[in-house]
């Protein structure tokens, strides 16, 4: 028979010189009330939650063996114990419950104490114990510590009657502390990797929708909100098949389980903003890679590229344009000043004569050519602005003013939205009016009678911001794409200038012009301009 470990000798000692009686039935003054228990057990829920799944599994396999199973906490405090009823009820009648202290200054030598004194498994058979009602049972007893999710010491402990011990029971109480160390440990890499998962999705500037098999929307980043101007709540559990422009190619890729990349796509908000994004779509499969899943859905924002590459396109058709103008202006005005000249003196000499009508239409068509030569000049090198502090509150009033009776003649309504303290801005008030003037004429010519033109100001971070907003018919993306290349129209009058001039005074002012439209719905324009005192490269 096998010597008696000291430490249970030398802990039965300590017993008996305490004038403890192996006969006693404890009844400890530090029992824990049950709020305090509980408050206990809350902050080992983790660990109590990992024990209850292990444990259920366990004393379903060896159900043919009655065990109680217990988790203490640092101080050997019973936080809770489940298992065996007639077991549980024998540990009672011996004081042994939830809530009490299993010290050996309480309960007597005990396997819990033992274990988290010499932080050890232990095991303690029948006599091993110091209490003569706790000789009919097998007790073990595991003591962990746990640094995920926070630091938590105890002890994990198992009885049973002591006809039923084996050996492999302690080993068996090891591995469960060591499974549930170990679940503990993945759940914190779990938690960790969604936040990881969660921070990149939630703060990357590409929108990202992720749907089952049946292409039912199961996450979607803030992002992914603002491209198609719908909220999570309006957008969770929807078929993505109805969202367009891209829900066929969603149902392309999860039909055939190919992959959709670099689709270029033009989302449009509210406000008519454009936005253009590069679209992918990725089939998403199980474990083994033998059914889909569901589909990864991404959208590169490209709008500030697309526009780079629109102006840095507009800036060399204008260079371009320059070139041929600064050649041509010469050549071509000094002839046609000559020709309107002798014209003029012919009309003189001829002013009776039934010649006179063909005067007339020469000097018509030479007066037309003059004024293409000059706003194909003032296009390609606009003159240098003359700079001066401006009210653009007034400027807009004074612009509105003067188009209203051209809008009467089509029943157009023009209203503005102005702010109440004055936006100043040093600028060119007669070029930026001619601007204004422009754009206004364009809404007002691309609506059919009646209607409203909205003439907004407002102020956007160090800049001045003037929407012109129509509700005409709208600009097909095909021609918006153009809309400011010099000579492009769509009237049957016009030479495809006026908004390719008002594009380089603009831009002489270190200002930008963004067009947003929807068919059947209308078109804005939105200028922008430095504010006072925050402008740069412009000579005041």
């Amino acid at each position: 028979m096998l010597a008696e470990p000291s430490y249970i000798t030398e802990s039965k000692l300590r017993c008996k010189r305490a004038g403890m009686s192996p006969q006693f039935v404890p009844d400890p003054a530090t029992r824990l009330p049950e709020e305090e228990r509980l408050s206990r057990l809350a902050r080992y829920s983790k660990v109590h939650a990992q024990l209850q799944t292990f444990s259920t599994k366990l004393l379903k396999s060896m159900h043919h063996v009655p065990l109680a199973i217990a988790l203490t906490d640092e101080r050997g405090y019973v936080l809770d114990i489940h298992g065996d009823l007639s077991v549980r009820k024998e540990l009672a009648q011996c004081g042994f419950a939830a809530g009490i202290p299993l010290t050996e200054a309480d309960m007597g030598t005990n396997a819990v104490s033992l274990s988290l004194d010499q932080q050890q498994p232990i095991q303690l058979l029948g006599a091993d114990h110091y209490r003569e009602a706790l000789q009919t049972m097998a007790s073990y007893s595991v003591p962990f510590t746990y640094a995920e999710p926070h630091a938590m010491n105890g002890a994990l402990a198992m009885v049973t009657p002591l006809e039923h011990h084996s050996p492999y029971l302690l080993a068996l109480l090891a591995n469960l502390v060591e499974s549930i160390g170990k679940e503990l440990e993945l759940g914190v890499k779990r938690q960790q990797l969604e936040r990881f998962n969660s921070m990149m999705i939630n703060t990357v500037r590409n929108g990202i929708i992720l749907t089952d098999k049946e292409g039912r929307i199961k996450e979607l980043n803030p992002f992914m909100e603002k491209i198609v101007c719908k909220s999570r709540e309006q957008l969770m559990e929807q078929s993505v098949f109805e969202l367009e422009p891209f829900g066929h190619l969603v149902e392309y890729v999860l039909q055939t389980g190919q992959e959709v990349a670099d689709r270029e796509i033009v989302f449009h908000d509210e406000m008519m903003q454009t936005t253009v994004c590069l679209f992918d779509a990725l089939p998403v499969y199980d474990d083994k890679r033998k059914s889909i899943t569901g589909a990864y859905l991404q959208f590169r924002d490209i709008t500030d590229r697309h526009e780079l590459e629109r102006q840095i396109l507009l800036s060399e058709k204008f260079s371009a344009i320059g070139k041929l103008a600064a050649g041509l202006a010469h050549e071509i005005r000094n002839p046609l000043t000559s020709v309107i000249g002798f014209v003029y003196l012919m009309k003189q000499k001829y002013k009776n004569s039934s010649e006179m009508r063909y005067l007339d239409i020469i000097d018509q068509e030479l007066m037309t050519l003059n004024k293409l030569v000059s706003q194909f000049v003032l296009m390609a090198k606009p003159s240098n602005p003359q700079i001066r502090t401006c009210n653009l509150n007034s400027l807009i009033v004074d612009t509105v003013e003067l188009m209203k009776s051209q809008a009467i003649l089509k029943s157009i309504t023009l209203e503005t939205l102005l702010p109440q303290e004055a936006l100043e801005v040093k600028v060119d008030a007669q070029q930026i009016k001619q601007v204004f003037v422009n754009l206004i004429q364009n809404a007002i010519e691309a609506m059919r009678n009646q209607g409203v033109i909205r003439v907004v100001l407002d102020r956007k971070a160090d800049h001045a911001v003037i929407r012109i907003i129509d509700e005409g018919e709208g600009i097909p993306d095909e021609h918006l794409k153009q809309i400011v290349t010099p000579f492009f129209t769509t009237k049957d009058e016009g030479l495809g200038l006026g908004l390719s001039i008002s594009y380089r005074m603009i831009e002489s002012h270190k200002g930008k012009i963004d067009i947003s439209s929807k068919p059947g719905v209308g078109t804005t324009f939105t200028v922008q301009l430095p504010i006072e005192g925050e402008r740069k490269g412009v000579n005041v």
